[in-house]
């Protein structure tokens, strides 16, 4: 018995080492892993402290490495699948972040900071990131364009958000499928059948429709 404990032990001590060495994690559908993040939920440029949750909505604040503040992110269910995101950057009397972190620019801190809170959302087993477009900055749409936001067609509202409190007229909000090889084709061709678009654009009155505001902010016009 003992020989058979020891040759278990150490097969669960060689495949606990070979998995954190490969960074594979558990795989499973649907279900957040070290792949599925697109990395880990700490960083060495910036800090999420977590503040009390209140209802559905999640909130951190987050700081530098150095204890700078950088602003505050929050998350919200808008349905089953879908988490909307938010950040609030730090007030201006605050110092400049470069000047707290020369070797490091405000564009690499939000990027980072954009990464750690899609790998939260990710972590609430939800199947989309969405964000108000009038919520973020023309340098900060450039980062969520690079993490693979692209704005929300009134044909996907249906698969993505369709919860039409939410909407309001002239607002336009950007999405990013978290799990590209499960749902990329659910998005691209079960959001786009005729029926959907149709009830979408007579349910929103034609909101979202217009890409192009969108897509010249992020820096994706043709």
């Amino acid at each position: 018995v003992e020989t058979m404990s020891l040759a278990l032990d150490l097969r669960i001590l060689l495949r606990t080492v070979t998995t954190v060495l490969r960074r594979q994690g558990v795989t499973k559908n649907h279900e957040a892993t070290s792949d599925s993040y697109g990395g880990t939920l700490r960083s060495d440029l910036v800090v999420f402290r977590q503040a009390p949750t209140v209802g559905p909505v999640r909130s951190w604040s987050v700081e530098t490495a150095g204890g700078w503040p950088v602003g505050r992110c929050q998350t919200l269910a808008v349905g089953e699948r879908a988490r909307m995101i938010r950040f609030a950057p730090a007030p201006a009397t605050a110092p400049d972040l470069t000047a707290r972190s020369p070797a490091t620019t405000d564009a690499e801190l939000f990027e980072e900071v954009l990464r750690l809170v899609v790998n939260r959302v990710r972590s609430a087993n939800a199947d989309f990131a969405v964000c108000s477009l009038s919520s973020i900055s023309p340098e900060q749409a450039k980062a969520y364009a690079s993490a693979g936001f692209r704005p929300l067609t009134a044909d996907l509202i249906p698969t993505v958000m369709p919860l039409a409190e939410f909407i309001t007229d002239e607002q336009i909000f950007l999405y990013c499928v978290l799990y590209d090889d499960i749902l990329q084709d659910e998005v691209l061709h079960g959001g786009a059948q005729h029926s959907e678009s149709q009830h979408a654009e007579s349910q929103h009155g034609g909101v979202l429709t217009d890409e192009s505001t969108a897509l010249q902010r992020m820096g994706m016009a043709s």
